[in-house]
């Protein structure tokens, strides 16, 4: 295995997120405002929540899993681990049925994941954006069609949204 170092926030030195760069770029170009993505990046610059760190696989998501008679017997393409907070790997496997079967598919993934471990993770929406950001900028906005794009950027606002909801629920206790 080929361990690559990391940021305090857990990401990989050099990746976008990591060192300051806006992985949106050429997005913003042909999909939504810019405040969307200004927002998203000013969560990402403010610095992740506490939480426990451990060894993270960075890339975990329904390809990277070995599957038997049901049940999960292994997790392959461990070239991205390193040393980070636990919800970056629960927030990238969200990523991936989220776009094929809608956010009430990943939410189902947290819950039955939760219901397996005694970690709580209450930074989800956090490393969901972690994750969209770091995924963007690995991708090319000319490969997706416009709907895809904007099912990403709904997806996106729907995140900020529920924050902006956890924060004033907070304000008011």
């Amino acid at each position: 295995m080929r361990s690559r170092s990391s940021t305090a926030a857990g990401y990989p030195t050099g990746s976008s997120c990591a060192d300051g760069r806006d992985p949106s770029g050429s997005w913003r170009i042909r999909t939504s405002p810019p405040k969307l993505w200004a927002a998203a990046l000013e969560l990402a610059r403010a610095g992740p929540p506490q939480g426990p760190r451990c060894l993270i696989h960075r890339d975990y998501h329904p390809e990277n899993t070995l599957w038997s008679r049901g049940r999960l017997t292994g997790v392959v393409d461990w070239t991205s681990a390193s040393w980070g907070p636990a919800a970056i790997d629960t927030a990238h496997m969200r990523w991936e049925p989220r776009l094929t079967y809608g956010l009430d598919a990943a939410d189902e993934f947290l819950r039955l994941y939760r219901s397996l471990t005694s970690r709580v993770f209450e930074d989800k929406p956090y490393w969901d954006v972690i994750t969209l950001l770091d995924l963007v900028a690995e991708l090319d906005p000319d490969d997706w069609t416009r709907f895809e794009l904007a099912r990403l950027e709904h997806y996106l606002e729907r995140v900020l949204a529920g924050m902006e909801c956890r924060k004033s629920r907070s304000r008011h206790l």
